[in-house]
């Protein structure tokens, strides 16, 4: 099998926090990738909330925390990358 430890892909460039829209109807930060656009949303108002990782308004998983779901979205999208070039399906 192919040694992939060493395979890197370019990160995600994550934008500024922008209000709701007629699009995301939450608070919420996109970062465009080959795979489409990943969308971390969440609802400033409460006090405690999940911050949920979406792919073209797909959904993927919530988090505590929005570092902790820009980092998934990076290892999602390196996954699926190394699946890609190495034909073996990689999870987290």
């Amino acid at each position: 099998m192919n040694d992939c430890r060493n395979i890197v892909v370019a990160p995600l460039n994550w934008s500024i926090g922008f209000p709701p829209n007629e699009k995301i109807h939450y608070d919420h930060v996109i970062a465009d990738s080959a795979l489409g656009i990943y969308s971390i949303e969440w609802k400033s108002w409460k006090k405690y909330d999940a911050y949920v990782l979406n792919l073209n308004g797909d959904f993927i998983s919530t988090f505590n925390d929005i570092e902790e779901a820009k980092d998934y979205a990076y290892m999602h999208i390196r996954n699926i990358a190394i699946g890609i070039i190495t034909g073996v399906k990689v999870d987290k």
